[in-house]
């Protein structure tokens, strides 16, 4: 059937078919035109070519995208390989993810960021595929590049164990990176390794085939070399925030406020707005920066930086007993959280509403809260938001007198955090427990 399907088709129609079948998960419109058109084939013919093969049902249209079904992409895939063309395509798809990757990455800190949000996440195995192609190919350059810009996207959609994987396989290919590229992949890997590794200190390089060499120490810039001053700044608050979780706080500070310094010099006001924020957070005496922070993060539209400078303002109004204020900007740091979509930050508002309802009090409302964030961090597989969601509901257990469902939630947090990285984040159940009456 398929055969005699192909025998139909003209040329020009056979090679959209058959270069398509490079997309894992479908494509959009210039995505096609991107990787079906050559010099023999222009990019503006494909669109009419690509509705003829819709037409003839060898394409699925779905919304805005364009997909194989799995016996036309099997089919597909052996005519690429008879018209000799597997490498020049591929080539071409690596190349138009990497470009399209690094221009969703200069907008996912403004107005347009839940868009490039959603593009990303439906680009996501192509994207996925692209890095293993590239890897696969030798082309070290395009595999540094393309982590590199995801790796904030990572991050923003808490994808750390992806992040890490990803960086790790693209600093060990082959092919020529350039050195500042590769640098600063190195310095994302640090970062994501402080949000992820037991070790406190884990900036080690990525694995090479040489010996690697020893973990730089908690307090070296590793950005020293970062060349763009935005990129270096913008690093320096990555692994600085990293260095602060991770109990670093000295070094940690350093970092950040070097950041800011650097913002400020190239003129970047999301770098010192994220700076700002970081500060506020972990000084009382520097309120004031987080209401500039925010002011700053609305001015350039980020509503990532607005969710992240509203918690700090929120733990100034619990510092100033004004708990009204502190439980109203943790729910509309909710609010924003669950629009975008980032469900790493919907637990820790949740961690953070529950926690307000224990310490006034109500155990029920935060049984509730903690079991959503329970849910969340299960289904988005957050390993420290289980955590800290089982000790809450092993709080609130215990003050309602229900003293198994206290053992229990306090013995899964502590079951959780051996089996994890995140060992830290258990540190409150021994007490906890130890509250619990005995039968």
């Amino acid at each position: 059937m398929l055969d005699w399907s192909w025998q139909l088709l003209t040329a020009d129609e056979r090679a959209v078919l058959r270069r398509l079948v490079v997309y894992a998960d479908g494509c959009v419109m210039p995505s096609a035109q991107a990787v079906c058109g050559d010099d023999g084939l222009p990019a503006g013919r494909i669109p009419d070519l690509l509705s003829r093969l819709v037409d003839r049902s060898l394409v699925v249209r779905e919304g805005n995208r364009f997909r194989l079904l799995e016996s036309v992409a099997a089919y597909c895939a052996e005519r690429l390989a008879e018209a000799g063309e597997e490498s020049a395509v591929r080539a071409r798809f690596v190349r138009h993810c990497t470009e399209s990757a690094e221009w969703e990455s200069e907008r996912l800190r403004g107005p347009d960021q839940r868009c490039c949000l959603e593009r990303l996440d439906a680009e996501t195995v192509n994207l996925r595929r692209a890095l293993d192609l590239a890897v696969a190919q030798g082309s070290g350059g395009y595999a540094v590049r393309l982590v590199n810009a995801l790796a904030w996207y990572w991050f923003l959609r808490g994808r750390l164990t992806e992040a890490r994987r990803s960086l790790r396989t693209a600093l060990a290919a082959d092919g020529g990176a350039a050195p500042a590229e590769r640098l600063t992949a190195r310095v994302w890997l640090a970062g994501i390794e402080l949000r992820t590794s037991q070790a406190a200190a884990a900036l080690a390089p990525a694995p090479a085939p040489a010996p690697a060499p020893a973990p730089a120490p908690a307090g070296e810039d590793l950005t020293a070399g970062v060349e763009d001053p935005v990129l270096r700044a913008r690093l320096r608050w990555f692994v600085g925030t990293g260095l602060t979780g991770r109990g670093h706080h000295r070094e940690g500070r350093q970092l950040v406020e070097a950041s800011l310094a650097g913002a400020r010099a190239a003129r970047d006001r999301w770098g010192e707005a994220a700076a700002l924020v970081e500060l506020a957070s972990h000084a009382p005496a520097q309120e004031g920066s987080a209401e500039l922070g925010d002011a700053l993060f609305r001015e350039v539209g980020d509503r990532w930086g607005r969710l992240r400078a509203t918690r700090s303002l929120a733990l100034a109004a619990e510092r100033e007993g004004d708990r009204e204020r502190m439980e109203r900007l943790h729910r509309e740091g909710l609010l924003m959280a669950e629009d975008l979509g980032l469900w790493t930050e919907v637990v820790e508002a949740l961690t953070w509403l529950g926690k307000t309802a224990l310490d006034d009090g109500r155990a029920e409302r935060a049984r509730e809260l903690y079991e959503r964030a329970l849910s969340v961090s299960a289904e988005r597989a957050y390993n420290r938001g289980e955590i800290r969601a089982e000790i809450g509901l092993g709080h609130a257990a215990r003050l309602r007198g229900d003293r198994d469902a206290a053992k229990c939630h306090l013995n899964r947090a502590l079951a959780k955090s051996r089996t994890s990285d995140h060992a830290a984040h258990a540190a409150a159940a021994p007490a906890e427990l130890d509250l619990v009456p005995r039968a």
